[in-house]
């Protein structure tokens, strides 16, 4: 197979999610070929330069990220040396991602706000909402929700102005994750599903897997835990079919997650440890650490401590290391608690005094009410030497302040109820009184907030059945109407094709015939060569066409601006696979003029004489 094939199967791999493939392929490629190795037209600086950035793709999808970051490195400069601006950019994107994936935030911002200048610069506008929709990623990420939905949206307008179908349903599940971040569940369902109704119409099964997965966040934030694990499971198997490790890896901990709020101890960490030997084979040491500490957590809730405290502390380390101070800061809380539950005090007070300056400066007000109720802990313990309750009194007291100043109603209940029994060993009865009934109308408050996400859950799943029908309804009458189109085509070659040889073996009786029988006979060749030429069927096939491939239509619009309306028929036939001379037929054309046709293409298009014309217009 030819270079520009097997890259056209990468990248084709890589848009269906099947990385594993499209790393092997491009492996291969580079093994074969080197920039000095320019003997032959098919290897050029372009296609190497393609075959690394196409690697880095894959290779930061699998959580290799120092490899993904050198391929890039490499793709960068050689499309530099090319003057394109565009592809340079697209490379500078993968580092962006890569930074991202780290945590790396402002890293990544940089340099895809550097890539966005130079995408901008080439006008290339496809990779200009790609970029613009990664920038999104990071204001996410940053938890600058309005930032981000106002930038998913210019991408989502872009993709769908381009015709972009799997950029946009990237930007609408984006936009799905920012409506569950601001609290509207009703639109990140809504976004979501139009984002997996695109991407499985599409066979986009990446995408698909990641819509699943985000759908059952949304269950689980409302409430619906056992739609959350069916989502959960079903991306996950998707994402072993892709061989997207990383991706197969995050499910694995999310499923941990659900099963440990179910009660599922066993089940949470059993999936915990299998996402973090996952992470662990990848290099991905954050990622493993994030495995570790849910897995401490559940050591916390069985009573095992000292297992605990060695998980939360290989964490913490790799936090440190990393220099991840939102995660420095959690696990050395986490510790503080695993700690004091010990009896080991100092140690908790010294996690404590690491983790409260950080969270303190990150404006953490949950994790911050967590630590101070912590802190509490310590100081009424009964087992601490330096047991002093007035002092852990106005420690809890300062952390219920903000559990309710941040409707953190569970946790409030924790702290009334700690105060509660605190006041009661000073007898302080008045006080006691006052936390047991506010720990009560909480708790009431917490039931009835339960009452109304059962009734809300019922209302959205009405809506997403109405969604989905009205998707599978726009699928059948696509499906129907591909396979009317088919059948029309079909039905016409097989009749130009009877025709032509109806004519030709007329023609063969004319030599035999009497000079009246001959004029006879032409006239009959002249009618069936009319026909040949006008079919009102043909105008059935040219609606039907515009109505199956709208996308397709657009996409190449924008791709081929000076295409004629006779060369984009071609255009769309050739996407269907078929060849000149059945195109000839449905067209009313010679094989011949077809011929010109897609040679028109090829030049309009920029097609050297290695690149296959139906794979490229399949990958439009």
């Amino acid at each position: 197979m030819e270079l520009s094939d097997l890259l056209n199967r990468a990248s084709d791999c890589l848009k269906h999610g099947n990385s594993a493939e499209a790393e092997s392929i491009c492996r291969s490629v580079l093994s074969a070929v080197s920039i000095e190795n320019t003997d032959s037209p098919l290897t050029t600086s372009r296609q190497i330069a393609d075959a690394h950035r196409m690697l880095a793709v894959a290779c930061r999808l699998h959580g290799c990220f120092s490899e993904a970051r050198q391929h890039a490195d490499t793709a960068q400069g050689l499309y530099w040396e090319m003057g394109d601006n565009a592809a340079a950019g697209g490379a500078m994107i993968v580092k962006g991602l890569v930074h991202l994936d780290l945590g790396e935030n402002q890293e990544a911002l940089d340099r895809l706000l550097e890539a966005r200048a130079l995408i901008e610069s080439a006008g290339d506008q496809r990779r200009l909402a790609q970029v613009i929709c990664n920038i999104g990623n990071v204001y996410l990420n940053r938890g600058e929700y309005a930032a981000a939905r106002d930038v998913y949206r210019e991408a989502a307008d872009r993709a769908q102005d381009i015709g972009d179908d799997y950029l946009l349903a990237h930007s609408l599940g984006n936009l799905g994750l920012v409506f569950r971040h601001l609290g509207d569940p009703q639109q990140a369902l809504l976004s979501l599903e139009e984002a997996l109704e695109i991407d499985t119409r599409n066979e986009n099964v990446a995408g698909r897997a990641r819509h699943l997965g985000n759908l059952g966040n949304v269950y689980q934030e409302i409430g619906d835990l056992q739609r959350a694990v069916t989502l959960y499971e079903e991306a996950l198997v998707v994402h072993r079919q892709t061989g997207q490790r990383h991706n197969e890896a995050t499910w694995l901990s999310n499923l941990g997650v659900l099963y440990q709020t179910l009660g599922d101890l066993e089940g949470a960490m059993q999936h915990y440890e299998m996402s973090r030997l996952i992470f662990h084979d990848l290099g991905a040491e954050m990622a493993e650490a994030r495995s570790s500490a849910r897995m401490g957590g559940v050591h916390l809730q069985r009573g095992e401590y000292k297992d605990a405290i060695e998980l939360l502390e290989q964490a913490l380390a790799k936090a440190r290391h990393h220099n991840i101070e939102t995660e420095v800061a959690i696990y050395a809380s986490n510790l503080g608690h695993a700690h004091t539950l010990c009896g080991n005090f100092e140690d908790a007070e010294d996690y404590l005094n690491e983790s409260l300056p950080l969270l303190e400066a990150q404006d953490s007000r949950h994790q911050i009410g967590v630590a101070w109720h912590y802190r509490g802990n310590i100081l009424s313990d009964i087992r601490n030497p330096n047991r002093n309750v007035e002092t852990a009194i106005e420690w809890i007291e300062r952390a219920l302040k903000v559990f309710l100043e941040i409707d953190a109603k569970r946790n409030a209940v924790e702290a009334h109820q700690a105060l509660g029994e605190l006041f009661r060993e000073r007898s302080r009865w008045e006080e006691v009184a006052k936390h047991v009934q506010s720990a009560a109308d909480l708790q009431v408050a917490l039931i009835n907030e339960e009452t109304k996400l059962s009734t809300q859950r019922a209302y959205y799943q009405r809506q997403i059945d109405d969604i989905q029908r009205g998707h599978e309804q726009r699928r059948l009458e696509y499906l129907a109407k591909d396979t009317e189109l088919q059948k029309l085509i079909d039905r016409l070659v097989e009749k130009n094709d009877l025709l032509r040889q109806i004519s030709q073996r007329i023609g063969e009786a004319t030599q035999h015939t009497r000079p009246q029988g001959e004029e006879k006979l032409g006239q009959v060749i002249d009618l069936i060569d009319r026909s040949l030429r006008t079919d009102s069927t043909g105008n059935v096939i040219d609606q039907l066409m515009l109505d199956v491939y709208d996308n397709f239509v657009r996409r190449i619009r924008l791709r081929v601006p000076a295409i004629t309306d006779m060369e984009l028929k071609v255009a769309t036939l050739l996407h269907r696979q078929m060849t000149s001379a059945n195109i000839a037929d449905v067209l009313f054309l010679s094989k011949r003029t077809v011929e010109v046709h897609r040679h028109n293409l090829r030049k309009k298009m920029g097609l050297d004489a290695s690149e296959d014309i139906y794979q490229v217009l399949r990958s439009v």
